[in-house]
């Protein structure tokens, strides 16, 4: 899964769970209403994001985003809420995506679509239990000062962990790539790349059987956005 993508899930998360509560019973993404015509395919089965164990499938259809969204309004709305407090679904925007997600007593299900060269909505569909359980292997994740961590993901596929960290700080885009130069290589991680892809600043680092990928963003507000993506073979 690409970078792009699961920080735009990651982005999502953090909106459309903003109103969640643990829970204790069983939601599963295999059998989710689909629009006719629609199909998906797994993205990844063994995630945890903040804590949360999650499910990612993505979503592909023949019909507009206003159809879809209307599709889950509509197949929602007739479940009802899951619980006394909570509506049958919520909505957002983020960026070009159009969301919606429905809180069950476990679960939270999130359907983002945006649309795509030929006009049809696709996107992903996401499930994240609400009740925490630990992750594994996370280690110190480092920062520069007065820095902020949004999201925290550990992903597991074909004998690989991934961890991804999305962070904000006060500190400029060259600060923050001069911190993580001298931080890696301090700690002997060996630079194979540094260069600039669609205004961001991108490094890339290896370390046996490891490798660490790190895009420096400025945003709109004068902060600046670190996405860390570390993989380690398991091997």
């Amino acid at each position: 899964m690409d970078l792009k993508a699961l920080s735009v899930i990651i982005l999502v998360l953090c909106v459309s769970t903003a109103h969640a509560t643990n829970r204790k019973t069983n939601n599963d993404l295999q059998h989710i209403d689909l629009p006719s015509g629609a199909t998906t395919s797994w993205v990844a089965t063994d995630m945890n994001h903040n804590g949360h164990g999650m499910a990612i499938k993505t979503l592909s259809t023949n019909q507009a985003v206003d159809a879809v969204m209307s599709f889950y309004r509509t197949a929602w709305e007739a479940q009802g809420g899951s619980l006394s407090d909570t509506p049958s679904f919520v909505e957002n925007e983020v960026g070009d995506w159009q969301v919606i997600s429905r809180i069950s007593e476990s679960h939270n299900l999130v359907v983002q679509v945006k649309a795509g060269h030929d006009g049809f909505a696709e996107g992903f569909i996401s499930s994240m239990a609400l009740q925490t359980k630990p992750q594994r292997n996370v280690g110190s994740i480092p920062m520069p000062p007065n820095t902020s961590q949004v999201s925290h993901t550990q992903t597991g596929d074909k004998g690989k962990t991934a961890y991804t960290t999305i962070l904000v700080t006060p500190t400029g885009v060259g600060a923050a790539v001069g911190y993580y130069k001298d931080h890696l290589e301090r700690d002997g991680w060996a630079l194979v790349s540094d260069g600039f892809v669609e205004g961001s600043h991108v490094l890339k680092f290896n370390k046996r059987v490891s490798a660490f990928e790190i895009v420096v963003s400025a945003a709109q507000d004068g902060t600046t956005v670190i996405l860390l993506n570390r993989t380690n073979s398991n091997g």
